[in-house]
């Protein structure tokens, strides 16, 4: 996907210039990609290539612009940056805001990011706020065919499990596995599976099992490595977890 997204970048700046709506698009489409690949300051360089494009079409900030904050606020999120990821969110919650509908499915992405880094600041209460939020949307306009509702699912389980909520975690742990099977069918190599495992491999890190977190760990691996190859930053982080263990059982 990425290899398209370049090219077609190419193939639109050759034609119409670099300020025109179809580069603006495939250099979001780009920055996304690079997000979901690991590489996190290739994606945040696309990122402000895209706002700058975008200020040169738009007189005001619309809904491609808010999608490219928070691919920037993720990129943020995952280097440990939550001060400037929580303040990209909240910018993009604020074009949606003006934009769209109260209701429409697609705050639900943003209030899955509010989430996650309410939960990585220790803010349960928050973070289950902005999780339960993404579910309502999608189940109400949805049913069970909300692209979010799992992961929704998943990092609630990890807020509970956080707060030593063993069981009301593992229940939504399981909850959010079977939603996913059923909404990706076949597909259980898709790379939301890993980050089910790896919330598994938490919960049962927490419940010091550390041969169940390997298990899981390993299963996220396997993922990673088919869908983003060995040399990727996710894929290789998620090994050294599975060494670590390795280790602590010869001791």
């Amino acid at each position: 996907a990425l290899h398209n997204y370049s090219e077609a970048r190419d193939r639109y700046f050759k034609k119409f210039g670099k300020n025109h709506m179809n580069v603006l698009i495939a250099t979001h489409n780009i920055a996304e990609a690079e997000y979901f690949l690991g590489n996190y300051q290739k994606a945040l360089q696309y990122c402000e290539e895209g706002k700058e494009i975008a200020k040169k079409i738009f007189t005001e900030e619309e809904q491609i612009q808010a999608s490219i904050l928070e691919i920037s606020g993720l990129c943020k999120l995952e280097q440990g940056d939550l001060d400037s990821a929580l303040s990209l969110f909240e910018r993009s919650l604020q074009i949606k805001q003006r934009k769209l509908d109260h209701g429409h499915p697609d705050f639900s992405y943003t209030y899955l990011g509010l989430g996650r880094i309410y939960m990585e600041r220790k803010d349960y209460e928050l973070a289950l706020e902005n999780f339960d939020k993404v579910i309502d949307i999608e189940l109400k306009i949805f049913k069970d065919k909300g692209r979010d509702v799992g992961q929704a699912y998943f990092y609630k389980g990890r807020v509970y499990c956080s707060q030593s909520l063993f069981d009301q975690g593992l229940a939504l742990l399981n909850q959010a596995e079977e939603y996913l099977k059923n909404f990706h069918g076949k597909d259980s190599k898709h790379p939301v599976f890993a980050l089910l495992y790896e919330q598994y491999a938490f919960y049962y890190l927490q419940c010091k099992d550390y041969r169940m977190a390997q298990k899981y760990y390993q299963e996220a691996w396997e993922i990673q490595r088919e869908k983003l190859g060995e040399d990727n930053a996710r894929t290789l982080e998620t090994k050294k977890l599975i060494e670590s263990f390795k280790e602590l059982a010869k001791n």
